[in-house]
């Protein structure tokens, strides 16, 4: 019991929760761990938090790993649009949304990742996916 004392106030401060899921998540990750370049790539974003956040998943960019992580040049990334608006959705507490975008034929193998701005409370946040392999 005394541990469990101890704990609480390092997991409230993290945003971890000792009883399950935490109230305060984003998920954004794609739908797959392996793709193929020409295929469709699915991205999911849930949000978890209590409060509305806004986006738009017409501004995800792509990032692949070399000796860091590096951005892929534009007009390589994914849209899931032809045209995109600056316009940002509103996502509710507890709600989720998809987006499908073709990856590029020429996005050579390797190993990315997806990359996004949310807005949430007045602040911008930045969402990365778990990486995911293009062979």
């Amino acid at each position: 019991m005394l541990r469990l004392l101890l704990a609480a106030p390092v997991l409230a401060l993290c945003g971890c929760s000792l009883f399950g899921p935490s109230s305060a998540y984003l998920v954004f990750e794609t739908v797959g761990k392996t793709h193929v370049p020409g295929t469709l790539l699915e991205i999911r974003l849930v949000n978890g938090t209590g409060n509305t956040i806004h986006y738009n998943l017409c501004f995800v960019a792509l990032e692949r790993r070399e000796a860091g992580w590096a951005a892929v040049p534009e007009g390589t990334a994914p849209s899931p649009k032809p045209v995109c608006t600056a316009q940002l959705d509103g996502l509710q507490p507890g709600q989720e949304t998809k987006a499908v975008a073709r990856l590029p034929h020429t996005l050579a193998p390797g190993t990315y990742r997806a990359v996004t701005e949310v807005e949430r409370s007045g602040y911008w946040q930045r969402l990365v996916t778990p990486p995911f392999a293009v062979e």
